[in-house]
């Protein structure tokens, strides 16, 4: 092969390695985390630019910093104790069928429980409108990439329900993809 055939060759593969860098970066800091998650998976479509999905991320990130812990709420107003605040933490997401049958919370504690993740995150879309709406205003993003966001992150939260009620969990993968290059 020529000299400048290799150089370009190998300036391609640069360049795509940090696009694949950059793609993959981006993907597993969007919400969603690994395997590009919602917004991620906007950037690889081309939906939107790695530098519109930045925004989305601190946007939503910001959101985070005010969002109250549902357990401290209900241990705070007496609905559950302390100790059962606890089990209800070291049991996991989709745990409270279980902690229900074998005594650790009632019924009624269950569904205060559901009321109070309801009402949070109906209070977290309220916010994330907002947050997005922002980024439409000042121009960081169009109505249709707005929207595409919320869905594609209203589908993945759909997705989570459906798993749970059906007593199966999403599959997360072992460990996020590499984006070092090898030692090869």
């Amino acid at each position: 092969m020529k000299r400048s055939t290799i150089i370009r060759t190998a300036a391609g593969m640069g360049i795509a390695a940090v696009l694949l860098t950059t793609v993959t970066g981006v993907a597993n800091a969007a919400p969603g985390g690994p395997n590009g998650g919602p917004v991620g998976s906007l950037i690889q479509n081309g939906t939107i630019t790695r530098a519109q999905a930045d925004a989305v991320k601190t946007a939503l990130e910001a959101l985070k910093v005010g969002k109250t812990d549902k357990l401290a709420s209900l241990v705070s107003n007496g609905t559950i104790t302390q100790a059962q605040a606890d089990a209800i933490k070291a049991a996991g997401k989709g745990s409270v069928p279980t902690l229900v049958s074998n005594g650790t919370i009632t019924q009624s504690q269950a569904a205060a429980l559901k009321a109070a993740h309801d009402a949070a995150y109906a209070a977290q879309e309220a916010a994330r409108d907002a947050a997005l709406n922002g980024l439409v205003s000042s121009g960081t993003l169009t109505s249709s990439q707005a929207d595409a966001i919320n869905t594609a992150i209203e589908a993945k939260h759909e997705a989570k329900q459906a798993a749970r009620q059906n007593g199966t969990t999403p599959a997360r993968p072992s460990a996020r993809p590499s984006t070092a290059p090898s030692a090869s």
